[in-house]
């Protein structure tokens, strides 16, 4: 399986440090799977680049309840979890091809609850090494495994094809599921357990402790330390790394705060090992955790976290943000990032001048490190995607005593998602992003690796594929198109071509590449004076509707289809927004049995099914709504209504898999009871009477169906409604039920002009638009040069009385989906 992303790589300058504009993705979306949520290890070999992922992070059993704080769970859960693909891959990019290989994927093996389960759903760590048995450096990765599989594993790959399980029957007697660090030092490799098999993985084991192996390839595992270092409280060894002469390992310590730990490794094991940081570094159990180690300039930076992203409910600590702090060979440690203190070593104050989180609130984690070309690069763990799900009273006892009252998703759009720093010197910062690469889903910067052709990063985003969104609808699940991990590679010559997201089972039919300049003519407002600035500001997309902007949202195509959506969201049924658990014995018993009884490929493809119901779109104008709606409705039921025969032509060259009909208006070319869903984007304004369209509407969907619609009110005239109550009550005259219809003027038209005028001054800097032509621009978009008055959406049921009590008007043509 390959990704061609055509690119040509030379090496990078050994100079000048990456800036944002150096870095751009060679995935995005997890492969095409965005149940790919972690990229939890990375490594070069062989000149390739091989990435181990984690899957379905959410989806997964907690150790905790999350709806406490949380309005809805992020992601869909489904009833039998077990119903989801589990089965972790090993990808490998060979950048001088620009293409990436899935080169393994996970085994299924029987489970103890009596149906299969993947050997590994994920991997913790990745090292180069060469052990007795291994005839050249080979590559090696420690697993995640079921808590109901046979435990943890080491692969080995000498050719980084062929993946084999090695040495595991030692490591199984441990009793864990999960192996999380693996570090090469004096010709030994290094691991350390990570999770109790047959329970839920809370970043801790009952006997934390190091294992060693001269001889991997062979297993011949040895214990390398003393339980917990001889503190109980340590529960978890949670990083190792090697630097000098020492080998550091660093723990988890919930009551005092981590440690710090070095070992000569001189010997036989077990080996000597002596303290070098307690306490957190005097900071106490806000500093919880070492969450990563990395060697710089002879020195070893440690970046703490605290578990759960800053707030560990299971042991009540924080919430609070991490630091920073090097260590010097000597055993001396400076503060680089964090809170100023007295020390028994002295006072500590911060050498970059910034505090804890680099004085971000939303920081949980300095989650890696890695030294690239001169500098140290540093990523970051934030938990602000998450404001999106929590309850609106979470939100003001956390956060108004760090900001001042603002808008979540103005936030997000500025500081969703992760923080990448740079440094020259471990002591002078610079943000290369700080927002995720423009992406809030993408929480953090699990692993870093300096390769010859160059910085890659490997994004977290546990989002997934479908994601909780608030519309105005209410909350909704919904395909996330920024869902599943993401590589990027950082470097100074032509960065690759960005990849295409593609999310199973919601591909839309491809844009065609014909010209549309000739056909834009055909939309109401369009004149010739104004075509080139109107098909720039629609990005030549054949949209042309008000749009649904977002904050931070500067794209007249990505509004028009965020408008879409939330015309969708009327379709889709409230969620549950279960949390992740244990199914009951008697679910998993009936689930057994209906898995038996059926291929397991049965259940995905359902999953991923287009629906099958009849859909019209009301006004489809170049046919991009139509085409939008083919993401989620099949073709055969799908049917897009044009203003005129020249305009359903195009609609039908633009996108030949979906139907198009040319329409009269307010007349509908349909049967009585045609359609179970009709959509109207902005149809109502440009239909004459709403009145009359209204009614075709009634008529040609089925009993029950569903209307949602867009629409601008413009000045009244005669008795046209005016607000959203007067569409309410005529919605209800017309003859639907469950009315409910909403004002998003702020949203959508208001915008709409706060953004072409934008877009039009950029337009008089750079390609000398002049200032007479302002007028004229805003004529041709929706709504004319400001003339709305308001925006509204709504939707409506067709209920059984027709309109005005009266029988519904006659069928105008039968055939087309008519019922007679």
């Amino acid at each position: 399986m390959e990704l061609a992303l055509r690119e040509d790589l030379t090496a990078a300058s050994p100079t000048l440090p990456l800036r944002r504009r150096h870095f751009a993705p060679v995935v995005v979306g997890g492969w095409g799977d965005a149940q790919n949520t972690y990229v939890h290890a990375m490594a070069w070999f062989q000149d390739h680049l091989y990435a181990g992922v984690t899957r379905n992070a959410l989806n997964g059993v907690r150790p905790y309840p999350r709806s406490e704080a949380m309005a809805i769970y992020p992601v869909k859960v489904p009833d039998i979890q077990w119903d989801l693909d589990w089965r972790a891959p090993i990808w490998r990019y060979a950048p001088a091809a620009g293409t990436w290989e899935r080169v393994f994927v996970s085994p299924m093996a029987m489970g103890s609850r009596g149906f299969p389960v993947p050997r590994q759903w994920g991997y913790r760590n990745m090292a180069v090494f060469q052990g007795r048995s291994d005839p050249a450096p080979a590559l090696y990765a420690v697993s995640w495994g079921s808590h109901m599989g046979p435990g943890p594993h080491v692969l080995r790959s000498l050719d980084g094809c062929q993946f084999d399980e090695v040495g595991d029957e030692a490591l199984k007697r441990i009793g864990a599921t999960t192996l999380r660090g693996l570090v090469s030092f004096k010709g030994r490799l290094f691991t350390s357990p990570a999770a109790r098999c047959g329970g839920t993985d809370t970043g801790t084991h009952d006997v934390p402790i190091i294992l060693v192996s001269e001889d991997p390839a062979c297993g011949a595992w040895h214990q390398a330390c003393p339980p917990c270092f001889g503190d109980p409280n340590n529960i978890a060894v949670s990083v190792m790394a090697a630097n000098g002469h020492y080998l550091y390992a660093g723990t988890m310590n919930p009551v005092a705060g981590y440690q710090i730990w070095r070992t000569a490794a001189e010997g036989p094991p077990p080996y000597r090992w002596e303290p070098v940081i307690i306490r957190g570094a005097f900071r106490g159990n806000l500093n919880e955790a070492a969450a990563t180690l990395c060697p710089f300039r002879g020195s070893l930076y440690v970046g703490s976290g605290i578990y759960n992203l800053g707030f560990d409910r299971i042991h009540g600590v924080g919430p609070g943000m991490p630091e920073l702090i090097r260590i010097h060979p000597d055993g001396s440690w400076e503060l680089v990032a964090g809170e100023p203190r007295n020390t028994p070593q002295g006072v500590k104050t911060p050498l970059s001048g910034m505090g804890a989180g680099f004085n971000n609130p939303f920081v949980g984690y300095i989650w890696s490190m890695c030294e690239h070309q001169g500098c140290l690069y540093l990523g970051t763990a934030n938990w602000s995607s998450w404001l999106l799900f929590t309850r609106d009273e979470i939100w003001d006892e956390h956060i108004a005593r760090h900001l001042p009252s603002v808008d979540r998703d103005a936030l997000l759009a500025h500081f969703g998602g992760f923080e990448l720093w740079r440094s020259p010197d471990g002591a002078r910062w610079e943000a290369v992003t700080r927002n995720g690469f423009g992406n809030p889903y993408n929480v953090g910067v699990r692993t870093m690796v300096s390769s010859p052709a160059g910085l890659f990063i490997g994004v977290v985003n546990q989002f997934g594929e479908e994601v909780a969104v608030r519309r105005t609808a209410g909350w909704r699940y919904e395909s996330n198109r920024q869902g599943g991990v993401e590589v990027w590679l950082g470097r100074h010559d032509r960065r690759p071509a960005r990849p295409e997201v593609v999310v199973p089972g919601r591909q839309a039919l491809p844009w065609p590449e014909a010209q549309l300049d000739d056909y834009w003519l055909l939309l109401p407002g369009v004149s010739e004076r104004h075509l080139g600035l109107v098909t720039r500001f629609y990005e030549g997309s054949g949209w042309h509707a008000t749009g649904f902007w977002r904050p931070g949202g500067r794209s007249a195509r990505e509004a028009c289809e965020n408008l879409l959506e939330e015309l969708l969201a009327f379709f889709r049924q409230e969620p549950e927004g279960r949390e992740p658990r244990y199914p009951k014995p008697e679910e998993v018993a009936a689930w057994m049995a209906a898995r038996s009884a059926r291929p397991w490929e049965d259940y995905q493809a359902e999953r991923t099914a287009l629906s099958c119901e009849r859909v019209l779109d009301v006004g489809c104008g170049l046919g991009s709504s139509t085409g939008y709606l083919s993401r989620y409705f099949a073709a055969d039921g799908l049917v897009g209504v044009a203003a005129g025969k020249k305009a359903a032509a195009v609609c039908r060259r633009r996108f030949p898999g979906l139907r198009f009909v040319a329409g009269r208006w307010p007349r509908l070319p349909f049967g009585r009871d045609a359609f179970d869903k009709a959509v109207c984007l902005e149809g109502l304004a440009a239909g004459g009477s709403r009145r009359r369209l209204l009614a075709e509407i009634w008529r040609v969907l089925a009993p029950g169906g569903l209307l949602a619609l867009a629409d601008l009110l413009r000045p009244a005239s005669g008795n046209e409604p005016r607000s959203a109550e007067e569409l309410a009550a005529l919605l209800e005259e017309m003859g639907f039920q469950e009315v409910r219809v909403a004002d998003v003027t702020s949203r959508t038209s208001e915008r709409l002009r706060v953004q072409a005028l934008r877009f039009f001054h950029l337009e008089a800097v750079l390609k000398g638009a002049t200032g007479d032509e302002v007028a004229d621009f805003l004529a041709g978009l929706p709504g004319g040069s400001g003339e709305t008055r308001r925006f509204l959406i709504g939707c409506g049921r067709k209920g059984e009385a027709a309109p005005g009590g009266r029988p519904g008007p006659g069928s105008v043509i039968r055939g087309l989906f008519g019922r007679g």
